[in-house]
């Protein structure tokens, strides 16, 4: 039984950055996506990128796919050979796709995970094949919740928004009012309309109106403050989400790069894939013979 334990120490940690990097928001924010990732102004992003999601749907859709193809790779490769596929994989394909492609950022471990791809198929194509649609039809399946509930929480934000700026205005107004009754009571008091005694008692709670309301008005604009900014991490992320478009040219070359790997250093597997040909071969013909049996 493959123990997948290359595979998850790279799903946790690439998880665990986009926790880090979105703040614990919906979406990573763009600032954070351009300094970390890859362009041709910015090459440090070369290692830093596919630990990059562009969105939830991103992450979770590569992270089936890195779980799908690790149930296989890793039953033939030592960590070794896995963890530099999936890098020589990611950098390979984002310096060529860098290279042809201008004022792109690259983010996402797509690449990467591509460099898998190859080395699954020629080790065990039918169980490739057959996890790839496991993980699509869970991680699909998976999307449609978390999709409602971003949804959800953004309407709901949006409408905590609206309620806590009125609760704000309303304490603006307030404090205007209490110190317009203020400014009054100064004026009655120096026209000698009023007793010390009432004018102090008067301007020592008015005075304590103002504070609470100082008070009250600072609490609500940190949460109005916090909504807002939600607000706008979903709009911001949704905005980007949709102008995004997959790079099916670095998937490609990073699934080459793996395959280049292995030529090199794991011919054994390259060799034995034959063996994993014929038994396709035969499998096909099996299930073709036995549908073409009459009844």
């Amino acid at each position: 039984m493959t123990s997948l334990r290359y595979t998850l120490l790279l799903v946790i940690i690439t998880c665990s950055a986009y926790v880090f990097f979105s703040s614990f928001n919906v979406f990573i924010p763009n600032d954070i996506i351009f300094s970390l990732g890859f362009s041709s102004t910015n090459l440090i992003g070369a290692i830093t990128y596919p630990f990059l999601h562009i969105s939830l749907a991103h992450l979770i859709g590569n992270m089936a796919l890195l779980l799908a193809l690790g149930l296989v790779v890793e039953s033939k490769l030592n960590w070794k050979d896995y963890y530099a596929i999936y890098f020589i994989s990611a950098v390979f394909a984002g310096v060529l796709f860098v290279l042809l492609t201008k004022n792109i950022f690259l983010a996402g471990a797509s690449a990467a995970i591509g460099g898998l791809l190859i080395p699954a198929c020629l080790i065990d194509f039918r169980k490739t094949i057959a996890y790839i649609v496991l993980f699509f039809v869970a991680s699909t399946l998976l999307l449609y919740p978390i999709s409602y509930a971003i949804s959800t929480y953004y309407d709901y934000s949006k409408q905590t928004g609206t309620q806590l700026q009125e609760a704000f205005n309303k304490t603006l107004e307030q404090k205007a009012q209490v110190y317009d009754n203020i400014s009054a009571l100064d004026d009655k008091f120096n026209r000698g309309e009023i007793d010390i005694s009432v004018y102090n008692q008067t301007k020592q709670d008015l005075t304590e109106q103002i504070q609470n309301l100082t008070v009250h008005e600072q609490t609500v604009s940190e949460q109005l403050n916090r909504t807002t900014a939600v607000v706008s991490n979903i709009e911001e992320g949704k905005e980007r989400e949709e102008a995004s478009k997959p790079s099916f040219f670095a998937h490609i070359v990073g699934s080459f790069a793996g395959l280049g790997y292995l030529v090199i250093f794991r011919r054994d597997i390259v060799w034995n894939s034959g063996y994993q040909v014929s038994r396709l071969e035969r499998w096909l013909k099996k299930r073709l013979t036995r549908s073409t049996k009459p009844d």
